[in-house]
């Protein structure tokens, strides 16, 4: 292992990484939220301790990239930009390989100051504000202009991330980096090529920050030569990102400088797009109107005067669209920054306008999604803002129907409809909308719809939420219906997923099914998701674990003076006694926040160092499953020095009471039945008297305190022993017993006996 390597694989590097790309994805230009979501999710939930494993795993040789999957986005010259969709995982190592402490620096410092686009910060933010870099590409022209350098031309690279060859890429930063250690560079390699396994052209994966900066290595060959063409043919340039100007005083230099940088480009594998554009300036109003119109930029406080100038070109250039006219560049970027900047003006004409150019101009989609989301979400001028309790107005309505019908008679392309359906969800009406549900249930049930369906499945549970908490007031029993989609659903996508990335996606949607689905069907995906060989999806199934079946220490031993060592917790009893607890522990937080890895009940404690929550082999074994799933028993108490009875006696006298809001407004009915005990909707559990298997009414006893955030249930072997202490009793005895000690402990009466309904407990 190089020192190099080393660094850049250590859990603080990783880390780093992670923060990069949380803010890469907030500030992106091309955001697949929700897609991204679940991923994300799930290693900021595990926490630090996910960094550390991931430092063990690549260490370990373990790390092998999944392979890509690619969404197309429609460009504007009718082409489709793919983007690249990868797991986050991968995604976290190609970052971290491009830190700026690994290779970023390396990279960045040897840049010519001729380039302006995607150059470092490595800040809180990995890459300098797009908008400043954008400014200083069209001020230097500006300046150039002025000394005379009149003739300029410019041209920009044909599919450049898709041409790059990750072998080429390797071989520059060798000799132009001085990049020589091999495991990092068979590493990038490695990457790069399983990514691009499915297309005809290798390249680099568009979306991501890390891209930027091994782009800019791929052209410094083409700096270094434009930067000796300065001298010996008395030109300027300059480069932003795959944009490339030159410009000089005489049209033969012009000439003979882009003809050498022509025959590079074609020999590097490389071509112009054809609109490759020569001009002689006679003033430099075209260049301020790009910078004017900066596409890439952030917006500022002269943006609302930059709008109203714009907002007189609009009706032109949408005619122009409408009727498949040529639009300028200019016109195009005009469009561009009103639909940035003018979002919270709420133009009625805009809305109409941008909604009729959808099927005309798909390569605006995602500019006009936000523009339309936010004036259909009620931020208007026109009407009043509407909520979740008033009806649309019926302006609002036409359109959003307008915009449904688009989605659902035309040939979109998948980036299109993905766009569509972020409109079509913002408004709070959505929800009682059968067509547009009818639209998404068609998704959950395509096969083809490989990057919708996860919104649809969002959106579906988003959507139904309010008639969900409806039928809780109500009463009445919730199930997956009302969520939109079953276990079998999530079990049928996973099915058919092409990539790991996809399948950790449908495993998220397990969270929303708890507690509505039988709980064994959740534990059996739960399980499979923890045996995958891929990391993308075992890391989902420790945040599975973590947020589903997840375990806190009970407040009641925060009372007392305790000590920790690795694999236990010593808690000292007021009477000089003492309480261990075994503990498998993923520590995150301070004692008393801390989650906890459900203990199997065996008597030795279970010794799994953090690194394999990520092994290529998935160690997870059928033996140990009760580790993570050992419900009631997270923690295998046991008394030093004492009998089990005692400590049985020492539980019963804690169990804290779980919390419950006394108020309760709306019809009691029963929610559920499980043998002779029935749950009611106001928190409730009646049983009749009678003898029970004791295990089964202790259990369901339990489980009322499986809500409580400070709880304490006992084990498997503690249950065992009131079996026998307690098999020949009856409830009603049992109860009694429990009620006085309760009543007694908290000074409530919670176990109340009702001659109609029989015991109630009453939380």
């Amino acid at each position: 292992m190089t020192p190099l390597f080393e660094r850049f694989s250590s859990k603080e590097n990783l880390k780093k990484a992670f923060i990069y790309l949380l803010d890469e994805i907030e500030k992106s230009s091309l955001p697949l939220d929700p897609i991204w979501k679940p991923a994300t999710e799930a290693v900021s939930h595990i926490g630090k301790d996910y960094f550390q494993a991931l430092q063990d795993y690549i260490r370990q040789g373990n790390y092998h990239p999944d392979k890509a999957d690619y969404m197309f986005a429609d460009k504007d010259n009718m082409g489709f930009r793919p983007i690249c969709v990868f797991s986050i995982v991968d995604r976290i190592v190609y970052q971290a390989l491009l830190n700026p402490w690994i290779l970023g620096d390396l990279i960045d410092k040897k840049l010519f100051s001729s380039c302006y686009g995607n150059r470092m910060l490595g800040d809180k933010s990995y890459l300098k504000p797009y908008k400043e870099q954008w400014i200083n590409f069209c001020d230097k022209q500006t300046e150039a202009f002025r000394k005379k350098f009149v003739w300029r031309v410019e041209f920009d690279i044909h599919t450049f991330y898709e041409n790059i060859h990750p072998d080429i890429l390797v071989k520059v930063l060798k000799d132009h980096f001085s990049v020589q250690e091999q495991d990092i560079l068979e590493l990038l390699n490695g990457q790069l090529k399983s990514w691009a396994e499915n297309l005809t052209l290798c390249g680099l994966p568009q979306g991501a920050n890390a891209s930027h900066t091994l782009a800019n290595a791929y052209l410094y060959p083409l700096d270094t030569l434009l930067d000796n063409l300065k001298v010996s043919e008395g030109i300027e340039y300059f480069r932003y990102a795959d944009d490339v100007v030159i410009m000089a005083k005489t049209s033969d230099q012009i000439n003979r400088a882009t003809e050498k940088v022509a025959l590079f480009i074609r020999e590097y594998g490389l071509k112009f797009n054809e609109k490759t554009k020569l001009e002689k300036l006679g003033n430099a109003d075209g260049i301020q109107e790009l910078k004017f119109y900066n596409p890439y930029g952030n917006l500022n406080e002269s943006s609302h005067q930059k709008v109203l100038k714009i907002s007189k070109k609009l009706p032109r250039i949408f005619n122009r669209i409408i009727k498949g006219k040529e639009v300028k560049k200019t016109d195009i970027g005009a469009l561009k920054y009103y639909l940035k900047a003018g979002t919270k003006l709420g133009n009625p004409e805009v809305a109409d306008s941008l909604i009729s150019i959808i099927p005309k101009k798909p390569s605006l989609i995602y500019l006009i999604s936000r523009y339309l989301g936010s004036y259909l979400s009620g931020i208007d001028d026109e009407e009043t803002i509407h909520d979740v309790y008033n009806p649309p107005t019926k302006v609002i309505a036409s359109r959003w129907n307008k915009i449904l019908k688009i989605y659902s008679d035309n040939p979109l392309s998948e980036w299109t409809r993905f766009w569509l359906m972020k409109i079509l969800v913002a408004p709070p009406f959505a929800k009682n909308e059968p067509k547009f549900l009818s639209e998404l249930d068609k998704v959950i049930a395509n096969s083809t719809d490989r990057f919708l369906k996860p919104l649809a499945f969002f959106y579906r549970a988003y959507l139904r939420d309010t008639i969900r908490w409806k039928k809780v007031m109500d009463g009445e029993k919730i199930d997956a219906i009302d969520l939109g989609f079953t276990a079998d659903d999530i079990k049928r996508n996973i099915k058919n997923s092409k990539t790991e990335s996809e399948k950790s996606v449908y495993y998220y949607f397990l969270v929303y099914l708890n507690g509505i689905e039988d709980d064994g069907v959740i534990k059996s995906l739960v399980y499979e998701a923890l045996q995958s060989k891929s990391s993308e999806i075992q890391t989902m199934g420790i945040f599975l674990v973590k947020k589903i079946y997840r375990i806190e220490l009970p407040e009641l031993l925060k009372k007392y003076t305790h000590k920790m060592t690795p694999n236990e917790l010593i808690i000292e009893m007021p009477d000089n006694r003492e309480w261990r607890i075994d503990l498998h522990a993923d520590k995150v937080g301070e004692l008393g926040k801390a989650y906890f890895k459900l203990s199997s009940s065996t008597k030795e404690p279970i010794k799994t160092k953090p690194s394999e929550l990520l092994t290529g082999d998935g160690k997870i074994a059928h033996d140990k499953l009760s580790q993570f799933f050992g419900m009631p028993n997270p923690l295998r108490v046991e008394l030093v020095g004492d009998s089990r009875m005692t400590v049985i006696k020492e539980i019963r006298k804690n169990i804290p009471l779980p919390k419950v809001s006394s108020s309760f407004v709306g019809k009691k009915k029963m929610v559920r039945k499980a043998g002779d005990l029935a749950y009611y909707n106001d928190g409730t559990v009646h049983f009749k008297d009678g003898i029970l298997p004791m295990r089964v009414q202790l259990r369901d006893i339990c489980t009322l305190f499986i809500n409580s955030p400070n709880q304490l249930i006992t084990s498997d072997d503690i249950y065992d022993q009131l079996d026998k202490a307690l098999n020949k009793t009856t409830i009603s005895k049992y109860v009694s017993e429990l009620h006085t000690l309760l009543k007694t402990k908290y000074q409530r009466s919670v176990i109340t006996n009702d001659k109609k309904n029989g015991w109630i407990f009453r939380p």
